[in-house]
């Protein structure tokens, strides 16, 4: 069986991490020979994906509406000279190119939702709606997603996941050389990874530090984006640059998993966010907002603490009662990685629908 997975590139975000990573896992299957599409060839993923036996193969289209005709025309030709069993989309731009191409082509699609539905744009959700029919299958994410839509019919659950045993490996062997910058070995290090947009709200976690009892802490917010310098500039409003560091892009994430002692989130809005399965795999208590998404990850009192959105005050109560009881908070997260959002289980979930699918498929004909 070859299933196709689409997405828009290969930029270091959440999606294009799973679809990289099931990829790779689906082809070390001896009857499965995936192959990965980009509409735009472009992303900081490519080199391992290129690394690995799986194909990869770019449409060369722009990531916008006025494209959409270029990228159905690009995908349909290339459905044509492929023996390809199924398209599997990820993100809106793939869903709706992806739909109108397999449509074309006899082809059956399936679409993966990682968001829920309020963080699409109105345009967003016009296209999506009307090309929705097209899909013989639609993955959500979490529950929290799938029940942001109305009408469910279609849709299923397959969590995110990640390769949570080597990720914890190479967060294990990470050097950490210079990180530390001129912290202290007693130092309690918060670690953030996001990016620097409206929706994760870090501005909240600098207000927070504010409140915590323990004056030896250090902020770790590690991502860009075009809220990076308001965060800046909150960081050196409040005099904390001693205490909080707003690094931007970094090449790798996992020296700083290694060095922090608590992972926190203050997002409004989340699907399943792998950055929280990454923390659990690197074995380290979570403190995020009681969202839909996060409620599926962080169970309170066993591997984190959950805080209101937009609440400072709540977020360093819950991170004080992280570094005062949160002890086994790392090794029970690591359990629960490791048995409902690992990349080989996960990867095995997929197949079993693309299975399901076909078949039908060869049924209805």
């Amino acid at each position: 069986m070859r299933p196709a997975f689409l997405i828009n590139d290969l930029q270091n975000g959440g999606a294009e991490r799973l679809v990289k990573d099931i990829a790779i896992q689906m082809g070390k299957y001896d009857d499965i020979d995936p192959i990965v599409i980009l509409a735009n060839d472009i992303g900081e993923l490519k080199p391992e994906l290129e690394a690995s036996d799986v194909e990869l193969i770019s449409l060369d289209v722009d990531v916008s509406t006025t494209s959409i005709p270029s990228g159905v025309r690009a995908l349909s030709a290339l459905l044509q000279e492929r023996d390809v069993d199924l398209v599997h989309s990820h993100l809106s731009f793939s869903h709706v190119i992806g739909r109108l191409a397999c449509a074309r082509r006899s082809v059956p699609h399936v679409a993966t939702y990682h968001n829920v539905r309020e963080h699409k744009t109105l345009a967003k959700q016009l296209a999506e709606r009307a090309t929705r029919p097209l899909s013989k299958r639609i993955v959500c994410v979490s529950e929290g997603v799938r029940q942001s839509y109305s009408n469910t019919k279609n849709m299923e659950v397959i969590y995110n996941a990640i390769d949570v045993e080597t990720f914890n490996e190479r967060v294990t062997e990470a050097d950490t050389t210079g990180l530390e910058l001129d912290l202290s070995d007693d130092t309690m290090i918060l670690l953030n990874v996001a990016r620097c947009v409206e929706q994760k709200r870090q501005q909240d976690l600098i207000e927070a530090m504010d409140y915590l009892a323990h004056d030896d802490i250090h902020l770790f917010i590690v991502g860009n984006g075009p809220r990076r310098s308001f965060l800046e500039e909150l960081v050196a409003k409040k005099g904390l640059d001693d205490q909080v560091t707003v690094t931007g892009y970094v090449e790798a994430i996992e020296p700083y998993y290694a060095i922090a002692d608590v992972f926190v989130s203050s997002s409004s809005m989340e699907g399943l966010p792998t950055t929280h399965i990454e923390a659990m795999a690197a074995e380290l208590p979570i403190v995020s907002t009681n969202i839909p998404g996060v409620r599926e990850i962080v169970k309170e009192g066993t591997n984190g603490f959950l805080s209101a959105v937009g609440e400072p005050r709540m977020l360093s109560s819950r991170i004080e009662l992280v570094i005062e009881e949160g002890h086994s908070f790392g090794k029970h997260g690591y359990d629960l990685a490791r048995s409902q959002f690992s990349i080989d289980s996960i990867a095995e979930q997929h197949v079993k629908l693309y299975r399901e699918i076909n078949n039908r498929s060869v049924t209805y004909t």
